[in-house]
């Protein structure tokens, strides 16, 4: 999912929305909390709950949000908030060049499984999720779901090695194999942890490797 630059959706400004759909699908990571009402709404949009009642209106109309099952006043979120938590603000590519990428993307994978002289991870697993798997023929960006392996023995920490030094080095490597994979185009390619994915809840399509054991 992507907001186009300076356009309002459901009448909020696209980083306010976006700011928003985290705080409301963090809460949704503990079991303490997976409903809402309105002026947890309002908080996290940070307007007066006046102004807030519209855009959650808007919202539940459009399958962002479900009213909770036998509380007409709480609601809860849909799968719809994680990708509208994850959506990025830009112009957006076609599908064209969006195929064209994951081909590139696949590909590198590959490439870094192979390049073990280079890279202290391997890919196990490609997912493509978001818009790219409806049929709109634009797209916001590729959104791409990696499971990486640390090879054996590279992560362990050095004789001598300070604790902070160690994690910054192992952080390192993890990032330089998530930043292969995004091809020098952050604009147009978001790489997610293989978790993120999973927390997300959204359906996504394999198209490399083999899905990790749950």
């Amino acid at each position: 999912m992507h907001l186009l630059p300076g356009q309002p959706m459901y009448g909020v400004a696209p980083a306010l929305l976006i700011d928003c759909a985290r705080q409301i699908h963090d809460w949704g990571l503990g079991a303490a909390r997976c409903d809402f009402d309105i002026d947890d709404f309002s908080k996290a949009l940070g307007a007066p709950i006046s102004e807030s009642i519209p855009v959650l209106q808007a919202m539940l109309a459009d399958g962002v949000f479900t009213i909770a099952e036998g509380v007409p006043d709480r609601y809860v979120a849909s799968q719809k908030l994680g990708q509208l938590a994850l959506a990025k603000i830009s112009p957006g590519i076609s599908r064209a060049e969006a195929e064209n990428l994951l081909a590139q993307v696949v590909e590198k994978a590959s490439e870094i499984n192979a390049r073990s002289d280079s890279y202290d991870h391997r890919v196990t697993c490609l997912v493509v999720f978001g818009s790219y798997l409806t049929d709109k023929p634009h797209l916001g960006d590729l959104d791409i779901g990696a499971a990486l392996d640390e090879l054996p023995g590279r992560g362990d920490r050095r004789e001598g090695e300070a604790i902070d030094a160690w994690l910054r080095r192992c952080e390192a490597a993890r990032s330089r194999a998530a930043r292969a994979l995004r091809l020098r185009q952050p604009k147009k390619i978001s790489v997610h942890e293989w978790d993120e994915v999973m927390r997300l809840q959204t359906p996504y399509e394999l198209v490399f490797g083999a899905l990790p054991d749950r």
